[in-house]
């Protein structure tokens, strides 16, 4: 069963938003922890805050997730600053802003994983390169290159279906 909750601080009325498969007393007990590098510390360390159950569903964890941002993205004064749920769209802008803001990081990554990995990579072109020769060849078997007319592979095959 899933959970999701707020910790609202009662002196600035920062609001905190979470969800939790486990237990919600589980949960709290994880975010007083001194390993907690959550969002939700500054409240807890402040000692006057109130914990409310937002929503009790069966949902899972990642439909959980999805719920959750809702809360997040619908409530003023909320402090969480990493995204429960992620679109696709949103993951790829994301990947793509890292790449731009971490270039050179990214491209000595590559480097170094060419270097290592020189052997395999070299392998895989010689079998694309086997596979693109042999596509090649079945294809000139049915009527040479696509681009002319003469072409078996152009021929529509819902001609023959009854």
């Amino acid at each position: 069963m899933g959970i999701i909750y707020q910790i609202v601080c009662n002196i600035t009325g920062e609001i905190y938003i979470g969800s939790t498969m486990r237990a919600l007393s589980y949960r709290m007990y994880q975010h007083k922890g001194k390993d907690n590098s959550c969002c939700s510390k500054q409240i807890l360390d402040r000692g006057d805050y109130t914990v409310n159950l937002l929503q009790r569903n069966n949902l899972n964890g990642f439909e959980l997730r999805k719920v959750e941002q809702h809360c997040i993205d619908t409530t003023q004064n909320c402090i969480n600053q990493k995204r429960a749920h992620n679109t696709k769209e949103q993951k790829k802008e994301m990947k793509r802003q890292y790449k731009i803001k971490n270039k050179d990081k990214v491209k000595e990554h590559n480097r170094r994983y060419r270097e290592k990995h020189r052997e395999k990579i070299k392998e895989n072109r010689e079998k694309l390169n086997e596979y693109t020769r042999q596509l090649y060849h079945y294809q000139n078997s049915w009527g040479g290159d696509k681009r002319y007319n003469n072409n078996l592979l152009c021929i529509d095959v819902d001609l023959f279906r009854v």
